[in-house]
């Protein structure tokens, strides 16, 4: 409908968002040119054994009916285990003290890219949780987002 120039599109989402700001470019490659995800989940098998969801009482029946138990498809839907088809510019964003999508997730994304040399952005800081409340911090993550979609999106120009 010409509402977006589709050469600059990104996707930026927290928690469940970060995880879709990933898991859509892989879904859907052409619809986007850079992604940040801030405090993401990335591998959907890992929700069974870190964060807090498992120990709240309902977890394991919330993750049981959300994720299912199709293990084929809980690997084509995390991130961490399909980095292969990543091809844009990445941003991972997160605390080291997130009790909900815990920092291992940020750990398996940044390891699965690593291990195929692709290029990403990497902002974690400690102390911070499921978000940063730190104001020091927002307005760090404020600054690279902007310059982040500056560089690969060009979008200054526009501001």
């Amino acid at each position: 409908e010409g509402l977006a120039d589709p050469e600059r599109v990104a996707i930026f989402g927290a928690s469940f968002g970060g995880y879709s700001a990933f898991q859509s470019p892989i879904v859907a490659p052409e619809l986007f040119k850079a992604a940040i995800g801030y405090v993401g989940v990335y591998d959907l098998f890992m929700l069974y054994n870190t964060g807090d969801i498992e120990t709240i009482r309902w977890g394991s029946s919330y993750l049981n009916k959300t994720l299912g138990s199709d293990q084929e498809q809980l690997k084509e839907q995390s991130p961490a285990l399909n980095a292969h088809k990543l091809d844009l510019p990445l941003f991972i964003v997160h605390g080291k003290d997130d009790y909900r999508a815990a920092y291992e997730h940020a750990e398996a994304m940044r390891d699965a890219l690593e291990d195929l040399d692709k290029p990403f952005e990497w902002l974690v800081k400690d102390n911070e949780e499921h978000g940063f409340y730190d104001e020091e911090n927002r307005e760090e993550l404020l600054r690279r987002v902007i310059g982040f979609l500056d560089t690969h999106l060009k979008i200054s120009s526009n501001l």
